[in-house]
């Protein structure tokens, strides 16, 4: 009988995407508007000041500063190798990157992971076409002071040219919102 068991009992990888899974089937996935759980002037700042390591394209110095990314629209995608609808989303994320950079949108993926090196295996096997930093796992928290008050995965938040929160959704993209949030 314990061999039956041991050959049912899920791995922790498993028990990591049924969990995940759950947080989004659970009704935690939604779109807000920034006009409610709007993220603070100070957390704002905080989150442009970030200079976080860079995995896809690795820049000169290795470090991706978020800074240089307002003046234009930016779609930041909070994501992990092991979560299930973060990896369903991707292709979307990049296909939409591909068509709307040209028309002076941003996409940018930040990877919740402990170590580089998964999510460049992870890349190697799924490119993207838009960039990828290492926010490490206080990226849940970063996600958090951005109005993720679930701290589910994934994360998207889709900035204006301000840098100002415009749309935010916990949850797997959907073509739909994409199409919505470019009213």
């Amino acid at each position: 009988m314990s061999a039956i068991f041991h050959l049912c009992r899920p791995s922790r990888r498993q028990l990591l995407t049924s969990a995940a899974a759950w947080v989004v089937q659970a009704g935690l996935a939604g779109c807000d508007k920034s006009d409610r759980n709007r993220a603070d002037a100070a957390q704002l700042a905080a989150f442009w000041a970030l200079r976080l390591p860079a995995v896809v394209p690795a820049s000169g110095d290795g470090e991706v500063a978020l800074a240089a990314f307002r003046g234009r629209p930016l779609l930041v995608n909070f994501w992990a190798t092991w979560c299930p609808p973060c990896v369903t989303e991707m292709p979307l994320l990049s296909f939409f990157y591909a068509q709307r950079g040209v028309h002076d949108w941003q996409c940018l993926g930040l990877a919740v992971e402990d170590k580089r090196a998964p999510v460049v295996r992870f890349l190697a096997r799924a490119p993207v076409s838009y960039p990828i930093a290492l926010a490490g796992l206080a990226g849940v928290q970063l996600s958090r002071g951005l109005g993720n008050t679930q701290g589910g995965l994934p994360f998207t938040l889709l900035f204006d040219a301000n840098g100002q929160v415009k749309y935010r959704k916990t949850g797997q993209l959907q073509p739909s919102d994409l199409s919505a949030w470019l009213g």
